[in-house]
């Protein structure tokens, strides 16, 4: 009996500390504490599909809605077009070589310039709305803004052409099977190997329906080879994208109604209203005289209470600037892209938040230019080669054609004379070389160079031949005496 009760007791404080290095670690991890504070806080994670399931076309509304009521992301939305894209659109510089690895000059210039007419036609479009430039600006916004851009390819007696797909159009509640394959999200994937198979998209309805199109229960079966699904993975899992202002609705939904009643609140005090009280009784209208044509107000006993609210005060335009800030970070923007106000900035803090958000852009026009861009190029290149838009080219070097670099737009420098000397001492040093400095400020640097030569043709021919390149260039001779660097004319 005795070994018994030891054993108990043994066991009851193993327990009881048990209990208390549980109690210890709730302490400690906050985070995981439920009680009632945190009633409305997940205790089990969602998978992304379910999260999608749930929430994506609820997010995509108010996604949509906050770019056309409030300014701040409307302006963010007009900077993601003007940065990524830019008023010029992307450069292409064709890399086909020959067979002896040396530059194929002839089938360059004319991709090149095959393309760069093909991106300002209007035919780029299926529906003949919209040029290249145009298009990419409209799918960059869309990108950050709805979560995903959903593009159909079309392959007509016309050549190759592209249709911006609604991505309410793909249910993303839609879950289900077909022939054995699941469909998650409104995307069928194949059983093995989970890749996609085919988009399930609803067929919308004619243009004189409005909204109708949104309501339609039939669902038209395209297969993933038509189709370009653009979106930022975020999870493990995920196969739709969600929009990045999903963090911060919340906050400039708050922002908005804040500073309507603050308007409004305004308004009322410029009217200045006031309110009469009298202890024998209701003030009267005919308490109302008038005098020489003039309404005079008998108060008689009545007493008048001013109404002089003190809201909204100085505060409201710091507390504007604190969440318009945090929406900012969650945009990973600087503020002043968003709003225009520059307030607290100097000249160091601006650069360093300028550069890294430049480095944003340059991460959304890599994203294009890898997932979009390039595919579609090849794509072109596939259909142009018969339709006969390339005429000169063999079809038998088609892989080689389909080499390209593209380029996005860039942006001057922050201080020009500093970053300019910078540049000039990473070419002198042998750290850098021309053409990559010119490809980092968003040029070609084939046309570059044959600019620079035509240039220099013209002025040696304006100047009756007496030029030398040294002194068109800037630069002394290296070898004073032995004559200039001749440059075959």
């Amino acid at each position: 009996m005795k070994k018994f009760i030891q054993k108990f007791r043994q066991t009851k404080g193993q327990s009881s500390n048990t209990k208390t290095t549980q109690r210890n670690l709730a302490s400690k991890l906050s985070a995981a504490a439920r009680g009632n504070a945190e009633s409305s806080w997940l205790s089990f994670p969602q998978s992304p599909v379910q999260t999608v399931a749930e929430h994506g076309l609820i997010i995509l509304a108010r996604a949509r809605q906050a770019a056309i009521e409030y300014p701040f992301i409307e302006r963010f939305k007009q900077s993601v077009a003007d940065n990524v894209v830019g008023s010029s659109g992307f450069v292409l510089q064709s890399q086909a070589k020959n067979s002896d690895g040396t530059d194929d000059d002839v089938a360059r210039d004319i991709i090149e310039k095959a393309y760069k007419d093909y991106l300002k036609s209007k035919n780029f479009t299926h529906d003949r709305e919209m040029n290249g430039r145009l298009f990419y600006r409209l799918v960059s916004a869309n990108i950050p803004i709805e979560g995903e851009v959903i593009i159909r390819k079309h392959i007509d007696a016309d050549g190759i052409s592209w249709s911006l797909i609604d991505p309410v159009l793909l249910e993303h509640n839609y879950i289900g099977e077909y022939k054995g394959n699941p469909v998650v999200n409104g995307i069928e994937l194949n059983a093995e190997n989970k890749r996609r198979v085919a988009y399930w998209i609803r067929k919308p309805s004619p243009p004189h329906r409005m909204n109708n199109s949104y309501h339609s229960t039939q669902r038209v079966r395209v297969p993933a080879e038509e189709i370009i699904h653009l979106w930022l993975p975020e999870q493990v899992g995920q196969y739709r994208g969600m929009s990045k202002l999903k963090s911060v609705l919340w906050d400039t939904r708050m922002l908005k109604l804040f500073k309507k009643h603050a308007s409004e609140n305004a308004a009322t005090t410029a009217k200045n209203i006031a309110t009469m009280t009298d202890e024998y009784g209701d003030w009267e209208e005919d308490t109302v005289i008038e005098h020489d044509g003039v309404e005079i107000l008998n108060l008689g006993s009545a007493t008048l209470n001013q109404h002089n609210p003190t809201f909204p005060s100085a505060s409201v335009e710091g507390f504007n600037r604190v969440m318009q800030r945090e929406i900012a970070m969650g945009l990973s923007v600087c503020a002043a892209t968003m709003t225009g106000d520059m307030t607290g900035f100097n000249f160091s803090s601006s650069r360093s938040v300028i550069s890294d958000e430049r480095e944003v852009w340059k991460g959304y026009q890599e994203y294009l230019i890898e997932f979009l861009l390039k595919m579609q190029f090849e794509e072109w290149i596939d259909v142009a080669l018969l339709t006969g838009e390339l005429k000169g080219l063999s079809p038998s070097k088609i892989e080689e054609y389909k080499k390209a670099k593209f380029f996005g737009r860039r942006w001057p420098y922050i201080n020009p004379i500093q970053d300019a000397k910078a540049d000039k001492q990473k070419i002198e040093n042998g750290t850098s070389i021309e053409s990559e400095i010119i490809a980092e400020s968003g040029r070609d640097p084939k046309d570059f160079f044959a600019n620079k030569i035509a240039e220099f043709k013209l002025k040696k021919k304006l100047a009756g031949g007496d030029l030398e390149l040294e002194e068109f260039l800037g630069v002394a001779p290296h070898n004073k005496g032995e004559g200039s660097p001749k440059l075959d004319e």
